[in-house]
């Protein structure tokens, strides 16, 4: 199964080198750093990927995202068109996360989450509120 990554990054650089070592090994991953974030900020991250074995691409165009703002769509659109622009990738499952999540299973269980959930859209959902909200709607996050 093909799963690209599709990640909004503005803060906590180490949290988001954290995301990235895990998801090497998951699928392939699109980063949109916020322009708030520093100069310094992306030069770090882009040598960072460097040292691990995966694919990352990390976009240049830096959006100024305001959470709930359209901007944040754009930023979102940018990461899909890298992702999927040219069709050359073919992706079974496209997440999107924030810099700040993680994965909370395996691959292997998340593919098979997929696999076996496929017409089925998936999201987060806000655990505080417990297992009714998850039944009920059906929800699953596989990030924290």
């Amino acid at each position: 199964m093909e799963l690209a990554f599709l990640i909004l990054a503005q803060t906590d650089l180490p949290q988001l080198k954290r995301l990235c070592v895990k998801l090497a090994d998951y699928g392939n991953a699109y980063i949109h750093v916020d322009r708030k974030a520093s100069d310094s900020y992306v030069s770090e991250l882009k040598e960072f990927l460097k040292t691990i074995i995966g694919e990352f691409y990390v976009l240049d165009k830096r959006i100024d995202v305001r959470w709930g703002a359209y901007s944040q769509v754009l930023a979102e659109r940018a990461l899909l068109d890298a992702a999927l622009g040219d069709g050359s990738k073919k992706y079974d499952r496209v997440f999107l996360l924030s810099g700040l999540s993680y994965p909370l299973f395996s691959k292997k269980k998340m593919c098979q989450y997929c696999e076996e959930h496929q017409e089925e859209l998936m999201t987060a959902y806000n655990v505080t509120k417990g297992n009714n909200m998850r039944q009920k709607n059906k929800f699953i996050s596989l990030f924290s």
